[in-house]
């Protein structure tokens, strides 16, 4: 009896991490901005602004 849910809690891991997987490749798709933090032209408030856009767009919801 235990086997079962075993296979139960590991196909619903794995489907998550398929769905993990496809998160991140439809987040870097969307060819986010990269900060460096290593010139004085970039804003870090921009950069967070943009990212925020994309999360919307990707239907995340902030955790705080």
């Amino acid at each position: 009896m235990y086997v079962p849910i075993m296979k139960v809690g590991q196909q619903r891991g794995a489907r998550q991490n398929e769905a993990d997987t496809s998160m991140i490749h439809e987040f870097l798709r969307m060819n986010p901005l990269s900060f460096t933090g290593s010139s004085t032209s970039e804003d870090p408030e921009n950069f967070v602004d943009e990212l925020k856009k994309v999360f919307k767009v990707m239907h995340v919801v902030d955790a705080k």
